[in-house]
């Protein structure tokens, strides 16, 4: 109770600081997007980065393809005129991006609000808030006190220090069955806010299945998360400037003189075909790529911790915002590796799986031919210094697509997001690493394809029957183990045996339940080399007594029976039915129950007699 009263106060804090600290920076800053159709046209966009302050928030910078930036200011009629002068094509998608911060600031303020009153149980504070530096390192704390200490199934330490002293934090997720290993981190880039959550929600996820006693892919892996590479810059997004990107640390004679100076763009930092194109040399610039190659301590920490781990890596994600992108070297090139053909073969399962959950679509191919050339990213090093075999940068919600109904928050992406995308890149990096187990067998094996039958893990509820009160919640979820892996379908049939597909993906989550939602909820694990399995539960909606009066008005002669009929549903069921006359009870009467509540009542010499149920 105390950790949750002090996690609160530290948020209400936070959210003080932000509003105060970010109050007015963006004020009269424009968004607009632009469609570069030359070179000279893409060259005058990098000259506005390096001169003006612009900053482009598109990963994509190609010929024909929509570019949004945020200007500055004092430089929005220059850099329209200049635009003008030289045939791009300008549209003002806001034209206050402080507006638009509140914008999201308010939403995610009203969703947390609003769950916390619908639901009694207590919500984790990850899935509903945007969580502060120390908050993280607290929940990591929590994480790895959760999992059992005597199994060795978590360790939590740092790979290095940051240049305001901050630690940055991994925890490894595994049993000590595993002998493979794979690394992940999150929040490379400060206002990709979306990306620490995502890792968090992964670390929550995978903290349940190693605690859980069935197999599972943590008998193969060991997974290492860094769910915040950049906790400088993240801290400093969050209290002082929502969209900062960069690190902090000080750029020699350029500090002090420009707050935009400050720091280096960590993913333009790596030593491996460094500053070749894509980067900047301007402290500047969003893309400053700094003084020299894996200068910056965040960089030279993961490196270090890549290199000098006895581990052999199986596999490499770093996680960012936005686009909806799963992309694979080369980043510093348009050719692409040798082994791309694969690279993009495990990149459709990953997509595959995700889009399974909520529709939500990736784009796949190499990062250079899919948005543009750039180098010194942290994927490019894994690959070419590394010696990492399967490589990905994950670009989260929302998508670039301008007719994207979410397009607009871009960085800002409200909190209400936190937990489908986590879910959703779970499902996705979970289908990719079975197909990592899947290859080495087939590798290792005389025959083509090495078959494991379907078999349940966890399923929730336990029980095979469960109520739950009309207007609450539910979730119902299934995880299954197979090679190569299954697919989950649900399955809904209602109490006339109607039944439809709902769902696809491995939870089912119903809010505002209504009686109708009473039926049975069948989960179907599937790999198409093996007999399907099922689990059924059956969901009982619990709501309070409903009359109806099949006909209000009756007429009789004087001393003559009749029936009055009262329908009446409810569950549970009603155990006790009333009658009145004018507000008093009736009791010499006959109440029958069956499927209705059926009353013989016998009329007084009364001209007319109101009777109530």
């Amino acid at each position: 109770m105390l950790f949750e009263m002090w996690i609160s106060i530290i948020t209400s804090w936070i959210l003080f600081t932000y509003s105060y600290a970010n109050k007015n920076f963006y004020k009269g800053h424009e968004l607009i997007r632009v469609l570069p159709k030359t070179n000279e046209h893409l060259q005058l966009i990098r000259y506005f980065e390096d001169n003006y302050g612009v900053d482009r928030w598109s990963e994509v910078l190609q010929i024909n393809r929509d570019i949004k930036m945020s200007l500055p200011q004092k430089q929005v009629s220059k850099i329209k005129k200049l635009c003008k002068q030289h045939g791009i094509d300008v549209t003002i998608l806001n034209n206050d991006l402080d507006e638009l911060i509140k914008k999201s600031d308010y939403i995610s303020k009203q969703h947390k609000n609003r769950t916390r009153r619908s639901i009694k149980d207590r919500i984790p504070h990850h899935l509903t808030d945007y969580l502060t530096y120390q908050q993280i390192f607290l929940f990591l704390n929590e994480q790895h006190n959760r999992s059992l200490s005597s199994k060795n199934f978590t360790s939590l330490f740092s790979i290095g220090k940051t240049y305001e002293n901050r630690s940055i934090w991994a925890i490894r997720i595994g049993k000590p069955s595993a002998r493979r290993n794979i690394i992940m981190d999150c929040g490379i880039h400060a206002r990709e806010f979306i990306s620490p959550s995502t890792c968090l929600y992964m670390i929550d996820k995978l903290i349940d299945e190693v605690n859980n006693r069935r197999p599972s892919i943590l008998s193969i892996f060991n997974i290492y998360i860094i769910p915040l590479l950049n906790p400088d810059g993240y801290e400093y997004a969050q209290t002082e400037r929502r969209m900062w990107r960069k690190n902090r640390s000080p750029n020699s004679y350029y500090y002090g003189l420009n707050p935009n100076c400050m720091g280096v763009d960590l993913n333009r930092n790596f030593g491996y075909h460094w500053m070749e194109n894509g980067a900047s040399t301007n402290p500047c610039s969003e893309t400053y790529a700094g003084p020299r190659p894996d200068s910056e301590l965040e960089t030279q920490s993961l490196q270090k911790f890549i290199k000098k781990s006895s581990q052999r890596w199986d596999a490499y994600l770093t996680f960012h915002s936005y686009g909806q992108y799963w992309i694979y070297p080369w980043g510093f090139a348009l050719h692409m590796p040798d082994d791309y053909i694969e690279l993009k073969r495990k990149a459709q399962i990953g997509s595959e799986a995700l889009k399974r959950v909520n529709g939500t679509s990736y784009k796949i191919g190499s990062a250079a031919n899919l948005l543009y050339e750039s180098a010194g990213g942290s994927d490019d090093w894994a690959k070419g210094v590394g010696q990492i075999k399967y490589v990905y940068t994950v670009e989260l919600r929302p998508s670039d697509d301008m007719n994207d109904a979410h397009a607009h928050f871009a960085f800002m992406l409200p909190s209400t997001f936190i937990e489908p995308v986590g879910q959703e890149t779970y499902v996705g990096v979970k289908e990719f690493l079975r197909s990592l187990i899947t290859s080495r067998r087939q590798k290792s094996s005389s025959k083509n394809i090495y078959e494991i039958p379907p078999r349940f893990v966890s399923y929730s509820p336990v029980e095979g029957s469960v109520s739950y009160s009309e207007g609450s919640s539910m979730n119902l979820s299934c995880r299954a183990f197979a090679v190569p892996s299954a697919n989950i379908t649900w399955i809904y049939r209602d109490k006339n045996k109607q039944s439809k597909t709902i769902h696809y993906g491995e939870d089912v989550y119903i809010s505002s339940l209504q009686s109708s939602d009473s039926g049975s909820y069948e989960c179907i694990a599937s790999n198409n080399f093996h007999a399907s399995i099922s689990r059924s539960f059956y969901v009982t909606i619990q709501y309070s007594p409903r009359v109806m009066i099949l006909n209000d008005k009756m007429t009789s002669d004087v001393h003559e029976t009749v029936i009055v009929k009262c329908h009446v549903c409810s569950i549970p069921e009603v155990i006790q039915i009333n009658w009145l006359r004018h507000d008093q009870m009736i009791m010499d009467v006959n109440i029958l129950i069956k499927t209705q509540t059926i009353d013989h009542y016998q009329c007084s010499e009364s001209t007319m007699e109101i009777v109530v149920c």
